[in-house]
């Protein structure tokens, strides 16, 4: 042999070796996904999201995540869809992501999707409410028409609605009689350069009672409730985004994939006393996204999690809050 031969052998090993590691066949049987969604951006109203997966055998299910955070229950079945309502989110840039499991434990996660949301100012009509100016015998469809009562507009409202709030609502409660879809959420929000409160709400401290699906309650100001005052009753992918809370907590049981965004909750309950909890998640309430709201001043705690009932309470989301 000559000299250096077998040195040149050995590298030729390992150059076979590594070409055969990136052969198109071993790179395919690596597991991959990839998520598409039934819009273009920008996007709005409800979206169907779609994970494309390359390897199944194992697979226990894929979850879907918005803005890296848990969106609907995990999928176990194929089709791998979900609705997403793009309706019940902020406007503006946001990523889809899918992650398929394996019952090995491995995750494999697909490359983001960004999509932009851009939502109009309603999906169905523009109503008004004026807690000093409106009288209920109105139609509600301008401010020079608007309703007086909480209580008119909880039965007037329609998949789609935004209704705008003017005034101090005391003594009363939204309660809308029916839900939205993901399609078409309804809305209660503060008129433009108005404020809107909802004071002590009703006979039981509830200001806001959901117990229904898509509702958004947004720039709203909530005053002097009770343990129950924001209240999600079994109420799922309801919103609750921009208001300010002061002596109210919230309450969310049995309820799931609800939103609790940028909101100001703080002074409720007693420290003297030691009783009252700014935000509560109970009795198996499960995928709710916590975000980016300021709490202060609780009596007892400023969020209470699963200290109640036998139902898991997973997969909730609480980040970027300061407390």
């Amino acid at each position: 042999m000559f000299p250096g031969t077998g040195w040149a052998v050995r590298q030729a090993c390992a150059v076979l070796l590594a070409a055969s590691l990136t052969t198109p066949a071993l790179a395919q049987s690596l597991p991959s996904v990839t998520v598409s969604a039934s819009q273009a951006s920008p996007v709005s109203g409800a979206v169907t999201l779609t994970a494309i997966v390359s390897a199944t055998t194992g697979l226990t299910g894929v979850q879907f995540k918005l803005d890296s955070y848990v969106l609907e229950a995990l999928v176990t079945v194929s089709p791998y869809q979900i609705t997403w309502s793009a309706a019940s989110t902020a406007n503006g840039g946001h990523t889809i992501t899918a992650e398929v499991r394996y019952s090995d434990g491995s995750v494999v996660a697909s490359a983001p999707l960004a999509l932009s949301v851009a939502n109009p100012e309603t999906f169905n009509r523009l109503l008004y409410a004026d807690a000093t100016g409106g009288n209920d015998a109105n139609s509600g469809l301008s401010l020079t028409s608007a309703w007086r009562t909480l209580a008119q507009a909880n039965a007037a409202v329609q998949p789609g609605d935004t209704v705008y709030l003017k005034g101090t609502f005391s003594g009363q409660s939204l309660r809308p009689a029916v839900s939205g879809t993901a399609a078409k959420p309804i809305t209660f929000k503060n008129a433009s350069g108005q404020t809107a409160v909802i004071d002590v709400g009703d006979v039981s401290g509830t200001t806001a009672w959901l117990q229904g699906a898509y509702i958004i309650l947004d720039g709203l100001t909530i005053t002097n409730g009770t343990y129950f005052s924001v209240y999600l009753d079994g109420g799922n992918h309801n919103v609750l985004r921009n208001s300010t809370l002061n002596a109210t907590a919230v309450y969310i049981t049995a309820s799931n994939d609800n939103l609790i965004e940028g909101n100001t909750i703080t002074n409720f309950g007693s420290e003297a006393t030691n009783t009252g909890d700014s935000l509560v998640l109970v009795y198996g309430a499960s995928r709710n996204r916590i975000l980016s709201n300021t709490m202060r001043n609780a009596g007892h705690a400023l969020i209470g999690i699963g200290n109640q009932g036998t139902t898991e309470v997973g997969d909730n989301v609480v980040a970027h809050n300061v407390l």
